[in-house]
């Protein structure tokens, strides 16, 4: 220590006395560190801290703190993009400059699968300046298949290296051919047979599909969830998906559209309707059973390579239907509330009633209408209400008539579920009256 401080003494003396202050300052610096102080990074090689991540399937991380987030070497998809980073900050070797690795033949990245091998080199790109994270995506393509039943092989395979020149981050490192199953590898050889590498398991999967509610009401707009990761990102297949009923079994075919990079993907939507079919409808009646069914030509052993399956989900159209509601037969009362029976007189007030019970496992609201017609067939007096009924709850409705004129008339109760264009949800009940003088 105080070798060293009689050292720096000196050093300052000499600095008072040298007008080139620079230069001596440098020299001193390089004895206490053995030289070394301004020499460029050289990376260890024997013991090179670097690291091989992939990122998981449909997630584009763009730092490695994203991709741990998501993390797998399991169950990625025969065709699609993998963000794969390289940690090695020993190749970080300009801080202000976004640099690149593995794009020389000494220094190589590649990949190979089952089925085909890239041997590169293929440029990684790093993440941002000084980060010693580099990010290259590695495209899987496939094999030659008809992953849509139309004969027209829209999933080919292929392979090469750097194809899009628009750098790693932006598009594919390597794009590298796949089989039904297997392991997908990447490496780097950041030195004479010094090889980094990194692996993940592939496959088939079969795709699901879901409602999104258990029950519907005609008129409902219905959306489903559609994915079947083996063709998800694959743009240019025609899909074999469908939505049909046990009113409509010729149904409709649905189109498959993923909003790629986007939070706004409305899903797969179609509509219900009772009334006039149209374009991306499915015409039912009420207890109808709707169905979605997709054809999935991507299926996992032990199905055969050409095999296919129909996958299908169901839901229901609303309870609704004529037993939707329980209602006894019409009964006849007067204003004190006793029974009374034929005939009524003009200008005597009658008290229509029926007893409805709701017969649904969930609370539902309804529309009593009454209905008069004389002996021509005549409206004359109509009434309604609308309320609800707890589940397996019940009530009796009342309607009020007072006849003006002598004939045969029919009472006429329905239970709907509105009012305008209802469902019906019992069967109409009717009973004949005569009115005298």
């Amino acid at each position: 220590m105080n070798f060293m401080i009689n050292y720096l003494h000196s050093f300052t003396q000499i600095v008072k006395i040298h007008k080139n202050t620079l230069i001596i300052i440098l020299l001193a610096i390089t004895v206490f560190t053995g030289g070394k102080a301004f020499a460029e990074r050289e990376p260890d090689m024997d013991n090179p801290g670097i690291e091989i991540f992939f990122c998981g399937h449909l997630k584009n991380a763009k730092t490695l703190k994203d991709c741990l987030k998501n993390e797998t070497y399991e169950n990625y998809p025969w065709f699609g993009k993998i963000n794969v980073m390289i940690f090695a900050p020993a190749w970080n070797e300009d801080p202000n400059q976004v640099e690149v690795i593995g794009n020389t033949n000494d220094n190589r990245i590649g990949a190979y699968t089952d089925v085909q091998k890239v041997n590169g080199p293929c440029e990684f790109e790093e993440t941002g300046p000084n980060t010693g994270v580099f990010l290259g995506r590695v495209k899987l393509t496939g094999f030659r298949h008809d992953a849509d039943g139309t004969g027209q092989f829209g999933i080919r395979g292929g392979s090469s290296c750097n194809p899009s020149n628009k750098g790693a981050i932006n598009e594919e490192a390597l794009t590298i051919g796949s089989s039904r199953e297997g392991r997908i590898t990447v490496f780097w050889e950041y030195n004479e047979d010094q090889v980094l590498l990194k692996s993940a398991s592939y496959g088939w999967r079969i795709g699901t599909l879901e409602f999104d509610k258990k029950t519907y009401l005609p008129n409902d707009e219905v959306k489903i969830k559609f994915y079947d990761v083996d063709v998800y990102d694959e743009r240019k297949l025609n899909l074999d998906l469908r939505a049909y009923s046990d009113s409509d079994t010729a149904g409709i075919s649905l189109d498959v559209y993923y909003k790629f990079g986007t939070s706004d993907d409305p899903g797969i939507t179609f509509e219900l309707t009772n009334e006039e079919r149209g374009p991306n409808k499915v015409f039912v009646t009420p207890g109808d059973t709707i169905y979605i069914e997709y054809v999935d030509r991507t299926l996992p052993e032990p199905y055969a390579e050409d095999d296919d399956l129909e996958v299908v989900a169901t839901a229901k159209v609303a309870g609704l239907s004529l037993t939707s509601f329980s209602v006894s037969d019409i009964t006849f009362k007067n204003a004190d509330g006793d029974k009374i029976t034929n005939p009524f007189e003009v200008g005597e007030k009658v008290i229509i009633t029926n007893d409805i019970k709701n017969e649904l496992d969930e609370m539902r609201s309804f529309a009593s209408i009454i209905q008069v017609k004389n002996s021509e067939g005549e409206i004359m007096h109509v009434s309604w209400q609308l309320t609800s009924l707890p589940s397996r709850d019940a009530t009796t409705i009342t309607h009020t008539w007072v006849p003006k004129a002598a004939d045969t008339y029919l009472i006429e109760t329905y239970v709907w579920d509105n009012l305008l264009g209802g469902l019906p949800l019992a069967e109409m009940k009717q009973k004949q009256t005569i009115v005298i003088e």
